[in-house]
């Protein structure tokens, strides 16, 4: 603008060049005053589009969230300002940003009512590396408690299996009860494999090579699963006949199968 204007909008220009990602000022009616280079280039709405349109209503598309962002605008007409909060800001090309937002209230560039000033800043890199680090942490804490669950649960079965294989030993071969305690040593050993996949998840263990038949545990590692398998799906194992058995650690190959199962189904529409 002319005269008195001039000034202050340079200066504003020149600020905008300096403060992080974009700087971007409007009256509390929310006219346009103010909206840096820098911030067009990186969000990609123009200038014209904003002040036609709405700042709020072009980056916040969703109203749930556009809602709750207002609720922090109308906080600042009581003095409290924002400091760095980060918000999530759509582009005009779709990309969603996180940018860090300091705003406060302000006097107007031409002494009339007070004016909203933004700063923005680009923390997207940043909130996703923590956001990764946080998930790694997590995945550490639950790695640990797998290991003590797996641990507590493994003395467990140590216990059933040396009662199931005492009662085994004092019972005929071919009684009801004989196959009864085979069943439970059965199910007992199955139960030693999961828990050894839950100890290698939390690094409490190490992997231990020995032969192993795959078919088999192939076959023992599908009948685990097949439990999980939704309505309409159905699994049908073709295992080439004469498979030769190779040196692997039984837990690692058991999660190696598990997980293709696993995916397969997620796969599956």
């Amino acid at each position: 603008g002319g005269g008195g204007g001039a000034p202050p909008l340079a200066l504003l220009n020149g600020l905008g060049q300096l403060s992080g990602d974009g700087m971007i000022v409007a009256t509390m009616n929310g006219d346009l005053v103010f909206y840096s280079a820098r911030l067009e280039e990186l969000v990609g709405w123009t200038e014209q589009e904003v002040r036609e349109q709405g700042w709020t209503n072009l980056v916040y598309p969703d109203d749930a969230y556009r809602m709750e962002v207002m609720k922090g605008l109308a906080a600042l007409l009581h003095g409290k300002a924002s400091n760095g909060v980060v918000r999530r800001i759509t582009c005009k090309d779709g990309r969603v940003l996180d940018m860090a937002i300091w705003s406060a209230l302000g006097p107007s560039l031409h002494g009339g009512p007070p004016a909203l000033l933004g700063v923005l800043t680009d923390v997207t890199k940043k909130q996703s590396a923590e956001r990764v680090e946080n998930r790694a942490k997590s995945l550490e804490r639950l790695g640990k408690l797998s290991g003590i669950v797996a641990h507590d649960f493994n003395n467990l079965l140590c216990a059933i299996m040396g009662h199931a294989e005492l009662l085994q030993l004092k019972t005929t071969s071919g009684s009801t009860t004989h196959q009864r305690a085979m069943t439970i040593l059965s199910a007992c050993q199955r139960g030693a494999a999961l828990t050894r996949q839950l100890l290698t998840f939390g690094g409490s263990t190490n992997s231990v090579l020995q032969a192993v038949d795959v078919a088999r545990e192939v076959a023992e590692v599908v009948e685990l699963f097949r439990p999980d398998l939704p309505n309409g799906l159905s699994l049908h194992l073709d295992v080439a006949p004469g498979t030769a058995n190779i040196e692997a650690d039984p837990a690692h190959l058991a999660n190696a199968i598990m997980n293709i199962l696993v995916n397969a189904r997620d796969a599956t529409p």
